[in-house]
């Protein structure tokens, strides 16, 4: 544990655990055989590219940042600060992500609208926003096994916004 200072690790296996009272966290290029906690008090967490089972982190006063992580498990919590992701859920994948006085930034990798329209609805009930930002059709027009027509991705992108509608008038 950092009392006093930031804590870098990189390219590590089995991590378990970073603290730090008062400085920011850079996780980067690491795995854990099953659960990592990241965690500060006072200072931001950045993560990028690791692979864990289950991934937990939190700081009080700071922003989070996850990128490229490979995690069926992922809670990121922060009390004062924005927490943003970006990456690929996994299809059995259980995930957080909770910021009292901050903004939840979401982006999803590898999804299609179907996908979205399929789990928009659930997402929109369980982060509820002023406003959502979609962006998506790069997977739906280079989806394996041939391509979607306009036709259909647009109804998709439909199905998608009427799903968040339903829980965010």
């Amino acid at each position: 544990m950092v009392v006093d200072g930031s804590l870098r690790v990189s390219g590590a296996d089995n991590v378990a655990l970073l603290r730090c009272l008062s400085g920011s966290i850079e996780l980067t290029d690491a795995s854990a055989e099953t659960a990592a906690l990241v965690q500060t008090v006072n200072g931001n967490v950045r993560v990028r590219n690791v692979t864990a089972r289950a991934l937990q982190i939190t700081s009080v006063s700071g922003n989070l940042s996850i990128d490229g992580a490979a995690v069926s498990r992922l809670a990121a919590r922060t009390t004062s600060g924005t927490v943003t992701f970006q990456g690929a859920l996994q299809p059995d994948g259980l995930y957080e992500f909770t910021s009292h006085a901050g903004d939840v930034n979401v982006g999803v990798a590898g999804t299609t609208y179907g996908d979205l329209a399929r789990s928009a609805a659930a997402m929109a009930k369980a982060y509820p926003a002023k406003r959502f930002v979609l962006y998506s059709g790069d997977n739906d027009i280079g989806l394996v096994g041939g391509l979607r027509s306009p036709e259909a991705i647009a109804e998709n992108f439909r199905l998608t916004v009427e799903a968040i509608r339903s829980q965010v008038p």
